[in-house]
C-alpha cells in the first residue's frame, strides 16, 4: 500500500502542548499560523491554533516542489491550505528593506543565517487557487543583516528571535511570502507563509483582517520603522526588541527560574518582559501601564509565551517533550505512528504502531505508549517516559493522549510523532453541477445562484462556497456545508447589494490528510432587461442614445453629442452624432464606411476611400469618390 507522510497533527485533534521542544514561527509579519492562533483567522484547524510553532516539513519540500498545491498549510494543514483573496488576513507591506522576524520556541542547531530564506509570489500568481512552488517567484529575497549573526550555533538571541533584513521588490495588492528555516540538527525544516498587502491604504504594519476591517491590536512593523512587539528597527539596523532579556534578569521572588510574579502596581517599559500571572507566563509587546492584566484582553500589551511549570526536585522526568492524541474516527487501518528522536544533529525513528482493523483510539494510545516505554528502556537509557503526569507528578498511562517527558539534562533536542496514512482513504473531489458563467441581478441588486454540489470524497469532507467581487472582498462565505460520500448538496445563494461585473465564485473541499480540493469559477452579474451588447456597454443598432452616453465599438470608446438611434458610431464622421473619446480608429473606418461600387448613396452620406473621408450631395451608385460630381471632400 503507497502511504503518504503527513505530521501527526494532520487531520487530528491535537490537544495543546508545553512550549516543550517545539520550534518556530514568523512573528513579524505574523505568518498565517501565528494569525490562526491569535484567533484573527477563523477555521484554520488545530495545528495552527494551538501549535504554531509545529510546521515542520522534510528538508527540500519547497524548493522541489514535493507539497504539490499545499503550500499554505506547508502540507500539514488541509484547512490552511485554502486559498482566496478573501480568507486570510493580510499585514500591509511596502516594496524595499523589510524586517522578518522568526520567533523560537526552542533552540535548533543551525549551519548560518543563509538557513533562512523567504520566496514572494509572482506578479500574475492567482490568489484564488491553492498554493504551489510555481506560484513563488525562482529565487528567494535578497536578505541581510542578520540579528544576531552566527555560524554553527543556535540562532537565536537571548529573547528566542532572529531578525534579519530583506528586500520586498515591487508588488501591488496581495502577495503571500512563503518563510523557511532550515534547521542543522534534524533534516527537517520549518515553513509558514505570510499573507501581505502591498497599498497605500493603510500604515505598514496594519492588520487587514478578511472582512476588510483592520486590526493593530499587535502593533506594527515599518519594515525599518517601529514595531511595538519586540522594539526598533532602523531599516535594518538595530533591533532593540532582541538584546535585552528583561524578564530572566531579575529574580524577584516570584520563581525559582528567576521570573517574576505580574505586579499590578508595576510599570513595565521594556518589551519582552516576562511575568507569571495564574500559572501562564506572559511577555509584554510594548509598553504596560499598571493595572493592565496578561490575558484580559485578546489584542492587549501581553503575549502569552507558555504555561509555567514549577520545578519539582522529586521530578525524574521533569521536561515535557511533546503531545498526541486523535479523534476515533481518524483511526484507520493501515495508518502508522513512528516516534522521531534526534540528538547532536542525529535523528532516529522508531515504528510505534500499524494500525490494523477495528483498533480503537484507547487500543492506539495505550500501544503507542508502552511501545515508546520499550524503546526508551531498551535503547535510550530510561531518558524518556510515555504517559500524563497525574497530581502527584508521576507519569502514568492515559488512553485518551500520550506525552512524551525526558530528563532534566535533556539530552534529546526533539522528539515528535509522524503519522503516515494510507491513500486508499484519501480521496478529495467535488462533482459540481448547474453552475453558470452569468447570472441575472435585479433592480435591488440581488443576485440568486442556484446549484448542486456532490462529493466524490472517500470520507466526510467540509465544503466551503466563496463569492467575491472584483476587489477580492468576499461579499458571500458559507464554511458549514458537511458531505458524505456521494452526498449532493443543493446550493441557493442570495447576496444582496451588488454591483454588475464580474466575480469570482470558488467552491472548496477540505478532508484532513488529502490535498485541497478547490475551483474558481469567473461569473458576470448582468441586468436582465438589457441584451448581451448593452450588458457590457457595446453599441446597439436600436436603442436611443442621448448627449453623454458613452459606447464600446472595436475597442475604442464614443460619446453621443446629441440624440441619436440607429446611427454606427464607426460611421458618425468628424461632424457627426459621435465623438472618439477613448481609443485608436483605424483610418479605413475613419469618418465612415468605406465605399462600395455597388452601393448606393443618398445625399449626406460619408465613406472613406483611399483614406480620405467624403460626403455625397445627392444620390449616387458607382461614382468614384475621388472623381468629384456627387462626392465633396469633408
Amino acid at each position: 500500500m503507497k502511504l503518504k507522510k503527513i505530521t501527526i497533527l494532520t487531520g487530528l485533534a491535537l490537544l495543546a502542548t508545553s512550549q516543550a521542544y517545539s520550534h518556530a514561527y514568523v512573528q513579524t509579519p505574523k505568518g498565517r499560523p501565528l494569525l490562526c492562533n491569535e484567533r484573527v483567522n477563523q477555521g484554520c484547524g488545530n495545528i495552527s491554533l494551538y501549535e504554531p510553532q509545529s510546521f515542520e516539513v522534510a528538508d527540500g519540500s519547497f524548493e522541489n516542489g514535493s507539497m504539490g498545491d499545499q503550500v499554505g498549510g506547508a502540507g500539514l494543514s488541509a484547512s490552511l491550505s485554502e486559498q482566496t483573496s478573501s480568507r486570510w488576513a493580510k499585514t500591509v507591506v511596502k516594496s524595499g528593506p523589510t524586517t522578518f522576524r522568526w520567533h523560537f520556541t526552542a533552540q535548533h542547531w543551525t549551519v548560518s543565517p543563509a538557513s533562512f530564506r523567504f520566496w514572494i509570489t509572482k506578479p500574475d500568481w492567482n490568489p484564488n487557487m491553492p498554493l504551489s512552488r510555481s506560484d513563488f517567484e525562482a529565487q528567494p529575497l535578497n536578505c541581510y543583516n542578520p540579528i544576531p549573526n552566527f555560524a554553527n550555533s543556535m540562532p537565536g538571541d537571548s529573547n528566542s528571535k532572529f531578525t534579519v533584513t530583506c528586500d520586498l521588490p515591487d508588488r501591488s495588492g496581495y502577495q503571500v511570502i512563503a518563510a523557511e528555516w532550515n534547521v542543522g540538527d534534524t533534516a527537517a525544516s520549518f515553513l509558514n507563509v505570510i499573507d501581505v498587502d502591498f497599498t497605500s491604504d493603510h500604515p505598514v504594519g496594519t492588520v487587514i483582517l478578511p472582512s476588510g476591517d483592520t486590526d493593530n491590536g499587535g502593533g506594527t512593523d515599518n519594515g525599518g520603522g517601529t514595531d511595538n512587539g519586540g522594539g526598533t528597527d532602523n531599516g535594518g539596523g538595530t533591533d532593540n526588541g532582541g538584546s535585552t532579556d528583561n524578564g530572566g534578569s531579575t529574580d524577584n521572588g516570584g520563581s525559582a527560574d528567576g521570573l517574576q510574579e505580574y505586579d499590578p502596581n508595576s510599570s513595565y517599559p521594556d518589551p519582552g518582559t516576562e511575568v507569571i500571572y495564574e500559572g501562564k507566563v506572559y511577555a509584554n509587546k510594548w509598553w504596560v501601564n499598571p493595572g493592565q492584566t496578561p490575558g484580559a484582553t485578546q489584542w492587549g500589551p501581553w503575549e502569552y509565551i507558555r504555561d509555567h511549570e514549577q520545578t519539582n526536585p522529586s521530578d525524574k522526568f521533569p521536561v515535557e517533550m511533546n503531545t498526541f492524541t486523535i479523534n476515533e474516527e481518524n483511526v484507520r487501518e493501515g495508518d502508522r505512528v513512528i516516534l522521531q528522536v534526534s540528538k547532536d544533529g542525529v535523528m532516529k525513528e522508531y515504528d510505534l504502531v500499524t494500525v490494523p482493523r477495528g483498533m480503537t483510539r484507547n487500543q492506539l494510545i495505550k500501544q503507542m505508549t508502552d511501545k515508546i516505554n520499550q524503546i526508551s528502556s531498551q535503547e535510550l537509557n530510561g531518558s524518556i517516559i510515555a504517559g500524563v503526569k497525574n497530581n502527584n507528578g508521576e507519569v502514568v498511562p492515559n488512553d485518551e493522549l500520550v506525552s512524551i517527558y525526558q530528563v532534566s539534562a535533556k539530552p534529546y533536542s526533539d522528539t515528535s510523532f509522524q503519522y503516515y496514512q494510507g491513500n486508499n482513504h484519501l480521496k478529495n473531489e467535488l462533482h459540481l453541477m448547474d453552475f453558470k458563467d452569468q447570472y441575472d441581478l435585479n433592480l435591488n441588486g440581488a443576485v440568486n445562484i442556484t446549484a448542486k454540489i456532490m462529493s466524490h470524497a472517500s470520507d466526510k469532507t467540509n465544503v466551503f462556497v466563496t463569492l467575491q467581487d472584483s476587489n477580492g472582498k468576499a461579499v458571500y462565505d458559507k464554511r458549514d456545508i458537511q458531505l458524505s460520500p456521494m452526498e449532493t448538496y443543493s446550493l441557493s445563494l442570495t447576496v444582496n447589494n451588488l454591483q454588475l461585473g464580474e466575480y469570482d465564485l470558488i467552491v472548496g473541499s477540505v478532508l484532513q490528510g488529502a490535498p485541497t480540493w478547490q475551483k474558481d469559477m469567473k461569473i458576470k452579474l448582468v441586468d436582465p432587461n438589457q441584451d448581451g451588447d448593452e450588458a457590457t456597454g457595446n453599441w446597439v443598432s436600436n436603442k436611443v442614445y442621448t448627449k453623454g452616453d458613452r459606447v464600446e465599438v472595436n475597442g475604442v470608446i464614443y460619446e453621443a453629442q446629441w440624440w441619436t438611434k440607429g446611427k454606427n458610431p464607426t460611421q458618425s464622421g468628424k461632424w457627426g452624432v459621435w465623438r472618439v473619446v477613448d481609443g485608436q480608429v483605424n483610418d479605413q473606418n475613419q469618418g465612415g464606411e468605406a465605399w462600395e461600387s455597388s452601393k448606393a448613396y443618398t445625399g449626406g452620406q460619408t465613406v472613406t476611400y483611399q483614406g480620405q473621408e467624403y460626403k455625397a450631395k445627392w444620390w449616387t451608385r458607382g461614382d468614384i469618390p475621388s472623381k468629384g460630381s456627387p462626392w465633396e471632400k469633408v
